[in-house]
């Protein structure tokens, strides 16, 4: 089985949405190269019962499809929350605590519970891909005081960011390496490393692979400024590099994504390494039965700027309209496919 398709494929995200085999079959008619199981959500026996049905109904299809685990990385998330989520509004002040608590209005947790010694009063923080925005006002006896700039709903496992510092986590922390070692004894093809900082960071983890015995193409996820300062040397020690828009968008200037986008996908060709990009490809589709235009031009200008796979999150994974998500995205690369040469003008010589 080849690892990198020769023509623009769909990448889907393994979920609840997607989970029983009817759903799963039904997809296999489109063009489907990847299935992506994401390790930050889910227990490794319902990654495990999904591992089984994938390969059950692909085989009955007669559908090669790549199977990679996406690691977590060194991603700080929010940790239990009473009632799974809380409401926040501007100007509110909570704390964030330097151990395991069930979150509530006045005090959180993170899964790094050491944050206390990375920001200072005026740091900023932000939560669930940027839609909720905090800044310190005070370290108190360890815990971080906060107020609410932009409030939304806070809700339990989901991401934070903070931008202007570097926290001294691992590129493969413990969970990784847990989550390595489950990938190799159910032989997935190939793995996924977020906040890939620099070439060291892939080494790292092909050591960690040669160590138990194999190696795994690695996909190496774009998710930082310091990434793309580093961003050739990476796509040299990687076997693809992902488009993660949405960690990426909060590290940079969310203006910028376009054109970096572009440019990573112009250093994938250039430099022989397939391109995925990724995150709200369709995001209105994970409620509504059709996209917007501006995500059809979305999708069509990432086929255009020449990445290899466009990929499914949210749409696949939660989403209530799974399949019509992967028809539109299908109908998108044929559409390219088909009328190639008039979308080539616009490619970068």
């Amino acid at each position: 089985m080849n690892f990198f398709s020769t023509s623009p494929t769909i990448i889907i995200t393994m979920g609840p949405s997607i989970a029983d085999e009817l759903t799963f079959r039904n997809l296999l008619q489109f063009p489907i190269s990847h299935v992506r199981f994401n390790m930050s959500h889910g227990t490794k026996d319902e990654h495990l019962a999904r591992l089984h049905m994938v390969r059950k109904v692909s085989k009955e299809c007669n559908k090669d499809l790549i199977l990679f685990a996406d690691l977590c990385g060194p991603k700080i998330r929010v940790q239990t929350i009473e009632h799974g989520e809380l409401s926040l509004s501007h100007g509110d002040v909570f704390r964030i605590a330097p151990s395991s608590v069930i979150g509530n209005k006045e005090r959180i947790s993170l899964s790094f519970h050491e944050l206390y010694t990375c920001v200072t009063k005026g740091t900023n923080i932000t939560f669930n891909d940027g839609k909720i925005e905090v800044v310190v006002i005070e370290i108190d006896h360890k815990d971080i005081v906060c107020s609410v700039i932009k409030g939304g709903i806070l809700v339990a496992e989901k991401g934070v960011n903070i931008p202007t510092i570097t926290t001294p986590l691992p590129a493969l922390t413990e969970k990784d390496k847990e989550d390595v070692l489950f990938a190799i004894e159910n032989t997935f093809d190939a793995l996924g490393l977020s906040f890939v900082s620099s070439e060291k960071d892939i080494h790292t983890l092909q050591l960690f692979l040669e160590e138990h015995g194999t190696t795994l193409p690695i996909i190496s996820k774009i998710e930082t400024r310091k990434a793309l300062t580093n961003i050739e040397q990476i796509i040299r020690a990687s076997d693809s590099i992902m488009v993660a828009r949405g960690d990426l968008g909060i590290e940079i200037p969310v203006l910028e994504i376009p054109i970096v986008q572009k440019e990573l996908c112009y250093l994938g060709k250039k430099m022989n390494t397939p391109v995925i990009v990724a995150t709200e490809i369709l995001k209105t589709m994970t409620e509504n039965t059709y996209p917007t235009r501006a995500e059809v031009t979305d999708a069509m200008n990432a086929l255009i700027d020449g990445a290899s796979y466009l990929m499914l999150s949210d749409e696949t994974t939660v989403g209530l309209h799974p399949t019509e998500a992967v028809e539109l995205l299908s109908g998108a690369i044929d559409e390219f496919t088909t009328h190639h040469t008039k979308y080539s003008l616009f490619e970068k010589k």
